[in-house]
Formats: structure tokens, C-alpha cells, sequence
């Protein structure tokens, strides 16, 4: 390339320490100019280089949804669940949980996030992806007859953020009348203990990014009957058909039906609060070029990048 030289290979290094790596990054000296990461930066560093290295940052989105889920088994009310949508901290549990609100963490009310064809926006619970209501979840609650309703989910003991996080979220849902108990669980029992269904719980915090930019990549994984990453355990006859009808029509059709099957998926049965999609805060030395975001995967773009001075 003109601009510099085509990089043959890649050095790949996991499980950093975050604090060292974003201070390479930082200095800007060493190996430091040929270095990136494409792990969100912490709030702090962020700040940081967004004055003092503004053009090394690069910022995007990715197709990732988080959702705070309650089994579908359990949490049968579609009030209850509305009522846990209402009464979700979002931003205070982003801000705990480390995340920068509307940069690594952005709001919205829809399964599929922001880039995937045919998506429609709608905004079931009328609070923007980020408010929280306490009083409206508490009209709720009473509403079905369930104040004091017992919410247990797990989180990450040992995680200073997941931990910070949680005390967020146990604070929302006593304020909006529930009862909060999370379950304490380690990193290494974490996965499977949130997706055995016979575990003491009755929500699944979970994530899932789609592995291409299609609402196929969405719904039968996530909320058909039987689906590999159905966290909720959300199971309804009349909507697996219609996942089926999609799938069968022409491809050029199907976007669009996917747009409006998100729709009416929370319309008509709101499985839970969607807490945010994923964003992009990445960083790179300052002798790396073609660095941007490829927001249908959320990963730099690899095949365009190159290394200036040699």
C-alpha cells in the first residue's frame, strides 16, 4: 500500500492487563505505535485520549444486544416483565458496570441492534431504552397483584464491576417493589450455571452478537422453542410458526419481515428489557493506519490496515 507497509502478520495476546495495555497505548512509544486493541477502553482512559489522542481512537457500533431475561417458564405475566423493564437501572448500571454511556453502551428498545437490515424502531415501554420509572413498574406489580415479587439472577462474584453492577440493579427493583436476590456465582461456573435451566434463577442476563446482518441470526436462536442460545426459555407455538414463514420467504423479502416480527415479538409479549447494545472505543498506536470499525462484525478492519515508518 502507498500509505505504508501491508502487515504480513499479526501478534495476538490475550488476557492483558487492561491497565497496561491502554497505558502502551497511551505513551505512544516502542511497540506501542504498532499496537491496537480492539477491547473497549475503560471510561477513564477514554477520557484521557479522547483529548490527548483523539485521532488514535476509533469509535463504532457492533451487533451486540444485552438483555436482562426472565424465564419465560416462571415470569408468566407480561405485566411482571414490563414491570422489570420499568424498573431496570440502565444507566447507572452501564456507568457501574465500567461502560460509557452512548459509547460502549448505547440504549435502545429493540432486539436487533442498530445496522442489520429491515430493523424497525419502536419503543414498547415508552422510556427511550434508559429510563427508568420506578413508580410506573410499581403501578404494574400491583396491578397483576405481585408487589414484593422475588427477582433472582447471577452475577459475577469476585468482579468488582459485575458486583458494583448488581448493587445497581438490586437497588432499581426494591425501589419499583420487587424483591431482589442475585446469586453469587464464579467466572468459572458462571455460563453454565445461567443456562441450566433447573438453575435457582428466574432471569439470564446474556448478550448475543449476530454472526451475520440478518434477523436470522436472531430469532430462531434466541426465541424459538428449543433455540441453542434461548436464555429465557420463551416458548410460543404461534410465534415459532412465524419465524418458519420468514425463513421461507424470498431473501429479498425477508429483512423487512424481520423488522416487523421484532415489533411485534415485544408488542405482543415483551420477554424483557433489552439494557443496551454494544459499542466500539478501540485504540491504536500512532503508527497504524486503516484502522476503522466494521460495525457488521464489531472488529477492526483487518485487511485494510498498515504500518507507517517501516
Amino acid at each position: 500500500m502507498s500509505q505504508g507497509n501491508s502487515v504480513d502478520s499479526w501478534n495476538m495476546k490475550f488476557t492483558e492487563d487492561t491497565s497496561k495495555t491502554e497505558q502502551t497505548l497511551l505513551a505512544d512509544t516502542g511497540t506501542g505505535q504498532t499496537s491496537l486493541t480492539d477491547e473497549a477502553l475503560t471510561a477513564s482512559t477514554f477520557r484521557e485520549a479522547s483529548q490527548s489522542a483523539s485521532d488514535r481512537v476509533v469509535l463504532g457500533s457492533t451487533p451486540c444486544t444485552y438483555m436482562f431475561a426472565p424465564d419465560y417458564r416462571q415470569v408468566k405475566d407480561i405485566d411482571v416483565r414490563k414491570a422489570i423493564g420499568l424498573a431496570y437501572p440502565y444507566v447507572d448500571a452501564w456507568k457501574a458496570g465500567g461502560l460509557i454511556v452512548g459509547v460502549t453502551r448505547q440504549p435502545g428498545s429493540e432486539l436487533m441492534p442498530p445496522g442489520i437490515p429491515g430493523r424497525v424502531e419502536y419503543d414498547v415501554l415508552g422510556n427511550e431504552g434508559q429510563e427508568t420509572d420506578p413508580a410506573a413498574a410499581k403501578a404494574l406489580l400491583e396491578k397483576a397483584g405481585e408487589m414484593g415479587y422475588e427477582i433472582k439472577w447471577p452475577y459475577i462474584k469476585g468482579d468488582d464491576q459485575a458486583e458494583a453492577a448488581k448493587d445497581q440493579v438490586v437497588k432499581g427493583l426494591e425501589e419499583a417493589g420487587f424483591k431482589a436476590s442475585p446469586v453469587a456465582v464464579g467466572i468459572n461456573q458462571y455460563s453454565d450455571f445461567r443456562a441450566d435451566p433447573n438453575s435457582p434463577i428466574n432471569v439470564r442476563p446474556f448478550g448475543w452478537c449476530s454472526d451475520w446482518p440478518s434477523g436470522g441470526s436472531w430469532f430462531p436462536p434466541l426465541f424459538k422453542t428449543g433455540g441453542s442460545n434461548n436464555y429465557s426459555f420463551f416458548s410460543e407455538k404461534e410465534f415459532d410458526q412465524r419465524i418458519d414463514e420468514v425463513l421461507e420467504m424470498p431473501i429479498d423479502e425477508q429483512a423487512a419481515a424481520w423488522g416487523e416480527l421484532d415489533k411485534y415479538l415485544f408488542e405482543t409479549y415483551y420477554p424483557g428489557p433489552v439494557v443496551g447494545y454494544a459499542g466500539v472505543a478501540a485504540m491504536h498506536g500512532s503508527k497504524v493506519g486503516g484502522m476503522n470499525n466494521d460495525e457488521v462484525a464489531g472488529e477492526p478492519t483487518w485487511k485494510d490496515m498498515y504500518v507507517t515508518g517501516g
